[in-house]
């Protein structure tokens, strides 16, 4: 019976708010972990071709961010690949670039969340004719 008396003036003390407080902010410290779980990460990836069907190794492929004009940066790899692992959802204008080639482009490449695109960029030799590229959704 003693220590329920003890208990209930150490309740009414000041000092119980404080306690709160630390349990509150530990419990906070865990929640953006689980917040920034909710958005997530897209990848754009495509391999680069020029108008022979051919890889395009060394390509220069840059993706825009149509709202914050942040751009992203790769290179196709000896096969022709490319990937952006960690695109943020949002609107992206993708250029290929590639010594020796005209430049290829595609406007407005919508990645919703935790999406995986694919594209299929073309490149011409420069000099030849106009570059028609195949778009994979």
């Amino acid at each position: 019976m003693l220590w329920r008396r003890k208990m209930k003036q150490l309740c009414k003390g000041p000092w119980v708010m404080v306690v709160v407080v630390i349990v509150a902010g530990i419990a906070l410290l865990f929640t953006p972990h689980a917040s920034l779980a909710q958005l997530a990460n897209c990848t754009l990836s495509g391999t680069v071709y020029d108008a022979s069907g051919a890889v395009v190794p060394h390509a220069k492929v840059v993706a825009k961010d149509v709202a914050t004009n942040s751009e992203h940066s790769s290179e196709s790899n000896a096969a022709g690949f490319f990937t952006f692992p960690v695109l943020l959802p949002g609107t992206y204008d993708v250029i290929v670039s590639a010594k020796g080639f005209k430049t290829w482009s595609q406007k407005g490449i919508v990645l919703n969340n935790a999406d995986n695109r694919e594209i299929v960029p073309g490149l011409v030799e420069s000099g030849g004719s106009r570059l028609c590229a195949r778009y994979a959704t």
